[in-house]
C-alpha cells in the first residue's frame, strides 16, 4: 500500500510513513466533508516480465493527466512471480498519482506465501480516507485473518460516513453471505458504497443482501490481451458512474527519467559449469549507475565487479550438482532498480551413473530416440508439438481443463549386457510451472499407464490411442495406482525448473519386453486424476539439454 504525491525533483515520501498516515487519518474525513470523488481503478496486472512492469510504469505515467484523484489496483498484481513486487513498489512510489495496492492470490500464492507481500509491503490490509470516504482495503485469500482488524477499523469509522469496501476476491470466492467479512459488513450496510473486486478476469454487478458489488474486468498490462481500466465515480453514498476503457487503447507514454538496465553479454542464458568461470555483461543509465547486483536461486544480493562493464565469478564447487538461476539487476543513483532482471540458467554437472545404469535423454550422447507430446480435452483439435508437457485439469470431470502428455523412449541397445535384468526404472522431469487450487494431501493425483497404441507427436485429444483414454471422472477400476506430484515451489512458474521423479517400477517387465521386441514399446501416458490442478514439463525439444526429460534404467 503507498499514497504518493505528485514528484517534485526526487523527493518521495516514505513508504512506511505513508502507511502510518494512511491508519492515522482513515477515521476521520480530511476535507472536511464529501463531495465527488473520482479515481481509477483497475486489476489483475499479472506482472511477469520486465516488459510487463515497464507498460505498468507507462500506464501510470499516461493517466496522470485524467480527472482522477488516485489509483486502486485490486490484487494479481504480480503473475505468481514475486520477484516483480519490489519493482511494482519503486514504480508506484515515483508515479505522479497516488497508487493504492492490495495483493490478490497471485501475490502471496492463496496466502500461502504471505511473505511475498509482506516483505516489501507493510500489510497485506490498511484503510486510507479521501476526500470523505474511507476505502477498506481487505485480504480476500485469507478469510478469517483479517476479520479481527476489519471488526476493529469497521467500528473506528463514525456511523453515516461512507465506506468503500475493496478486496481481490468478488462476494462468490469469500464467504458471501454468511462467511468471511461479509457478515460484519451487513452490520454497515447502510454506509456500504460497494464492494469492488476481481479476480475473475470479468466485469459483473451484484448485490450481497444490500451491499452493491462491483466486479472488474482483468487489466494484464500486455496490449495483445483484451482488458480494461475504470473510472469510477461517487456521490455521496452512491457510485454515479462506471466508465471502462481499454487497456489496448490508451496510448502509452513514458516518464523522462529512463530507468536502468542490465544484460549478459552476448545474451548468453545457459552455462555448464565444468569448472571456474566469469560471467560478464553490460549496465546502463540516463544519469548514472550506482551498482550491479548477482543473486542465485534465492540467495543474498551481492555486488558484482564493475557497473557499466560488470563481471560475476562462479565457482561450481560452491553449488549443488544441478540447475541453478543466476540473476542479474541494475540500480541507477536515484534508487531505481532495473524493471526486468538479466538471467541465465547454470548447470552443475551431476556425477555419472554408476553400475548398470542407462541415462536416455534426447540430445544428450548422441541420443535421439525420445518422442513426447501433449493431448488436450479443452482443445480436442490442436496439436501442441513442441510445447511443455501438461498435465491439467480444471473445472468439473475436466471440462474446462484436461491435459494428459504421451512419453516414448526408443530402447534399441540400451541392454548393457545380454544377460542383464531391469531392476529399476524412473523417469525424471523437470517442472517449469505448477499450480495447486487444492493444496491438500490427495489432491494433485495422477495415473500413469501404457499408452494403447501407436502414436506419433502429430496426434491431438481427438486421435490419440484410444487407450487408456482417462478423464478425470474416469471411475472405473484401473489397475495402474495413481501417485500424487509433489509442489516444488511456491511460486506458479519454477525457475530453475526443478526435477521431478516418476516411479516406474511397476512398468519393469513391460521394459524388459521392449527391449526385446521394440515393436510393442507405445511408451506412457500421463494423465491428472482430480480436479483444479496444474503441473508442467520441459519437453523433449527444450532448448536446455540438461532439462529434457530423462529415462534412467538400473539393471543387474
Amino acid at each position: 500500500m503507498f499514497h504518493t504525491r505528485k514528484n517534485t525533483g526526487n523527493c518521495l515520501l516514505p513508504l512506511l510513513v505513508v502507511f502510518l498516515l494512511a491508519e492515522a487519518i482513515a477515521g476521520c474525513a480530511p476535507d472536511g466533508g464529501r463531495r465527488e470523488l473520482r479515481f481509477l481503478a483497475l486489476t489483475d496486472t499479472h506482472i511477469a516480465s520486465g516488459g510487463d512492469l515497464g507498460r505498468f510504469r507507462d500506464f501510470l505515467h499516461s493517466v496522470r493527466d485524467r480527472d482522477v484523484e488516485f489509483a486502486v489496483v485490486l490484487g494479481d498484481i504480480v503473475g505468481h512471480q514475486p520477484e516483480y513486487l519490489e519493482g511494482v513498489r519503486q514504480v508506484a512510489e515515483r508515479a505522479e498519482l497516488p497508487v493504492y495496492l492490495l495483493p490478490g492470490n497471485h501475490d502471496d500464492n492463496y496466502a500461502r506465501n504471505t511473505e511475498w507481500w509482506t516483505s516489501v509491503f507493510p500489510s497485506p490490509y490498511y484503510r486510507f480516507s479521501h476526500a470523505g470516504y474511507h476505502f477498506v482495503m481487505n485480504w480476500s485469500q485469507d478469510r478469517e485473518g483479517p476479520l479481527g482488524w476489519l471488526e476493529a477499523a469497521l467500528d473506528s469509522i463514525p456511523p453515516g460516513e461512507p465506506i468503500v469496501f475493496c478486496q481481490h476476491y468478488p462476494p462468490g470466492y469469500s464467504g458471501a453471505p454468511d462467511e468471511g467479512p461479509w457478515p460484519l459488513l451487513a452490520g454497515r450496510s447502510s454506509d456500504l458504497v460497494a464492494a469492488l473486486s476481481g479476480h475473475t478476469h470479468r466485469r459483473m454487478s451484484d448485490t450481497v443482501g444490500t451491499i452493491r458489488s462491483e466486479t472488474l474486468d482483468n487489466c494484464a498490462m500486455d496490449p495483445r490481451r483484451e482488458g480494461h481500466f475504470y473510472e469510477i465515480t461517487l456521490t455521496g453514498k452512491d457510485i454515479t458512474k462506471i466508465e471502462a476503457f481499454p487497456f489496448s487503447e490508451l496510448a502509452l507514454g513514458s516518464p523522462d527519467n529512463a530507468p536502468p538496465t542490465v544484460a549478459v553479454e552476448n545474451d548468453s542464458a545457459y552455462f555448464v559449469l565444468a569448472g571456474p568461470l566469469e560471467v560478464r555483461g553490460t549496465a546502463a543509465d540516463d544519469a548514472g549507475l550506482a551498482a550491479v547486483e548477482w543473486r542465485i536461486d534465492n540467495s543474498a544480493w551481492l555486488a558484482a565487479e564493475g557497473t557499466g562493464e560488470w563481471s560475476v565469478p562462479l565457482d561450481p564447487s560452491q553449488l549443488a550438482p544441478g540447475h541453478h538461476l543466476l540473476r542479474l539487476r541494475s540500480r541507477d543513483d536515484a534508487g531505481m532498480n532495473s524493471l526486468g532482471f538479466a538471467a541465465a540458467t547454470l548447470y552443475v554437472p551431476e556425477p555419472e551413473p554408476v553400475g548398470n545404469t542407462v541415462v536416455l535423454s534426447q540430445g544428450i550422447a548422441g541420443y535421439s530416440g525420445c518422442t513426447d507430446i501433449t493431448v488436450m480435452g479443452h482443445a480436442p483439435e490442436a496439436n501442441n508439438d513442441g510445447g511443455d508437457l501438461d498435465c491439467w485439469v480444471y473445472g468439473p470431470d475436466g471440462s474446462q481443463e484436461f491435459s494428459e502428455f504421451y512419453i516414448r523412449f526408443d530402447l534399441r541397445g540400451a541392454r548393457p549386457e545380454p544377460d542383464a535384468e531391469v531392476s529399476s526404472v524412473r523417469l525424471e522431469l523437470f517442472c517449469s510451472r505448477q499450480n495447486s487450487i487444492s493444496p491438500a494431501d490427495g489432491d494433485d493425483l495422477y495415473r500413469t499407464g501404457l499408452a494403447g497404441g501407436q502414436w506419433s507427436e502429430e496426434i491431438t485429444f481427438r486421435t490419440r490411442p484410444p487407450q487408456p483414454g482417462w478423464l478425470a471422472a474416469d471411475e472405473r477400476e484401473i489397475e495402474q495406482e495413481t501417485a500424487e506430484w509433489p509442489v516444488p515451489a511456491g511460486m506458479q512458474e519454477i525457475r530453475p525448473e526443478v526435477k521431478l521423479v516418476v516411479d516406474l517400477d511397476g512398468f519393469a517387465g513391460d521394459v524388459e519386453r521392449w527391449l526385446d521386441n521394440p515393436r510393442d514399446n507405445h511408451g506412457w501416458v500421463i494423465s491428472p486424476v482430480r480436479e483444479d490442478y496444474n503441473i508442467s514439463f520441459r519437453s523433449r525439444e527444450y532448448w536446455i539439454p540438461s532439462m529434457r526429460p530423462r529415462l534412467v534404467i538400473e539393471f543387474e
